[in-house]
C-alpha cells in the first residue's frame, strides 16, 4: 500500500466506526463506502455515506468525501488548489448554481445571488469550499456537496455544484491536477 491508499483506509475506518447522530445509542448508523470517484497520482476521491436512524420520518442522511492527496498521503486541503480570491470566485458561482433551486430573479447579478444566500445561510458555501471533505473529484468534472438541510430543506435532498475540470485548471494552483 501507497501513503495515500493507507491514509485513506485509516480515515474509512474512522469514518465507519463513528454515530454520526445521536451519541446515546438510541438509534444506529448505516455506512455505505460505495463510491471511489478518483484514484491517481494526484488524488484518492471517494463518498461514504451514513444513514443514521434515530426515529422520526426519514433518517439522518449524511456523506463524508474522503480525499487523499497521493503524494503526501495527507487529506488533500483545497488552499494547495485555490486562493482565497479564487475560492470566493467559486463561491459566487455556485451560489449562481444553486439559485435555481432557491427562486432567485434570472435579472440579480452572481454577486447579488451569493448576498441572498449568505443572509438565509451565512458563510455556507465559502466555509464549504475550504473543507476537503465536501469536494468530490473526478476525471472530467468536480462537485462541492451540501448535505440535507445544510443549505437547502430536506426535501430537496442534497444540493451540488459543479464545475467542468477545464474550468478550474487555469483557476488552480495546480492546474495539472484538473487536467
Amino acid at each position: 500500500s501507497t501513503p495515500a491508499q493507507n491514509a485513506f483506509n485509516k480515515k474509512l475506518h474512522k469514518i465507519i466506526n463513528q454515530s454520526i447522530g445521536d451519541t446515546d445509542g438510541r438509534g444506529e448508523d448505516d455506512t455505505d463506502a460505495s463510491d471511489v470517484f478518483r484514484n491517481d497520482k494526484f488524488v484518492i476521491s471517494a463518498r461514504v455515506y451514513t444513514d443514521g436512524y434515530y426515529g422520526g420520518a426519514h433518517p439522518l442522511h449524511s456523506a463524508v468525501h474522503i480525499n487523499i492527496d497521493s503524494k503526501t498521503g495527507k487529506p488533500l486541503k483545497i488552499k494547495s488548489l485555490f486562493s482565497q480570491q479564487v475560492q470566493k470566485k467559486l463561491a459566487i458561482a455556485c451560489a449562481v448554481q444553486l439559485s435555481d433551486f432557491l427562486n432567485m430573479y434570472e435579472e440579480d447579478t452572481p454577486e447579488k445571488i451569493f448576498k441572498a444566500i449568505n443572509q438565509d445561510y451565512p458563510n455556507i458555501i465559502i466555509n464549504q469550499i475550504k473543507g476537503s471533505k465536501n469536494w468530490q473529484f473526478k476525471k472530467s468534472e468536480t462537485s462541492l456537496l451540501f448535505n440535507e438541510y445544510i443549505i437547502a430543506p430536506y426535501v430537496a435532498g442534497e444540493q451540488q455544484c459543479s464545475f467542468k475540470n477545464s474550468f478550474l485548471a487555469p483557476l488552480s494552483k495546480r492546474p495539472a491536477f484538473f487536467k
